[in-house]
């Protein structure tokens, strides 16, 4: 069985475009259409819209989609257990994190990983909390670096616990505050994530309601902590985002502690891979010694 059609036509799916399945699966685009009109071919029947920008699935290719993704996986599966059989563990996983943990924990999480299990491939997807979410259930990714927000029938293993805080100006009132009291947000300038990536300031307005000045809104942590240091507001993070903060930005703690679980999920450990297995042993391990950092 070719399974690289297969894959191509999942591709497809995902992308709608010819072109960037050729450019991510290595192969030229006329390679990628004569990989579509084969298993046309093989099955009997049209599986794609063609456009003249896009390409579609018909209603034919969107029944046995899932039934060909399950034909990958289960082969990647059936090579892993072969290897472990071998003595081996290899293969590959894609691990979703969060851009909160992306800045210390994931990334040196994943780097323990594959400096100690170099035979085991992985990518790593960035997104927010509700697009991890969709990601997990979705079969896109297999492991989420993530909140315990997970889709039902997975598991989540907690790992740290990550306290929001506050980031602002060293010359800002509230920085002479040692741990600043959550109703002196009342009214202060704040800059405020875009939708969907506003997990940390609503963590902290469920523990207690407050009412800031929104000043401006924005879609990265970068932009933000600019705008601190140019004092346009402050920012509400986490002690793992906190990190290589400008001159003249400080941290301080909420006088009420308000803290997150950071950890793995995935489905349940019975039906994963041993490479799947592997990681998150391996992230429960490197967590048992990992600090969080103090800014």
């Amino acid at each position: 069985m070719n399974l690289v059609k297969y894959e191509a036509f999942v591709k497809v799916s995902e992308l709608g475009n010819i072109t960037k399945v050729a450019k991510e699966l290595g192969y030229s685009q006329p390679g990628i259409s004569h990989m579509l009109d084969s298993l046309e071919a093989e099955f009997g029947f049209p599986l794609l819209i063609r456009g003249k920008d896009s390409i579609h699935l018909t209603n034919d290719g969107m029944q046995i989609l899932d039934y060909c993704k399950q034909v990958i996986e289960n082969e990647a599966m059936l090579q892993n257990v072969v290897a472990q059989i071998n003595g081996l563990v290899s293969g590959s996983i894609n691990v979703g994190a969060t851009s909160s943990s992306l800045q210390d924990f994931a990334v040196k999480l994943v780097h323990n990983f594959t400096s100690t299990h170099s035979s085991i491939k992985v990518r790593i997807y960035e997104d927010c909390i509700t697009g991890l979410k969709n990601r997990l259930a979705s079969g896109e990714i297999d492991v989420a670096i993530t909140t315990d927000n997970i889709p039902d029938g997975f598991s989540f293993w907690p790992l740290v616990h990550d306290p929001a805080c506050l980031i602002l100006r060293d010359d800002h009132p509230l920085a002479s505050y040692d741990e600043v009291p959550i109703e002196a947000l009342n009214d202060c300038d704040m800059i405020m994530p875009i939708p969907y990536w506003d997990d940390n300031i609503l963590l902290v307005q469920k523990a207690q309601p407050f009412e800031p000045n929104i000043t401006h809104y924005t879609a990265s942590d970068t932009a933000s902590v600019t705008m601190v240091k140019e004092n346009m507001g402050v920012y509400i993070m986490t002690r793992i985002q906190a990190i290589n903060l400008p001159k003249h930005v400080v941290v301080r703690d909420f006088a009420v502690p308000i803290t997150r679980p950071i950890g793995v999920a995935a489905r349940p450990m019975k039906t994963q891979s041993p490479a799947v297995k592997e990681f998150v042993k391996s992230a429960r391990h490197f967590a048992s010694a990992y600090r969080l950092p103090q800014g």
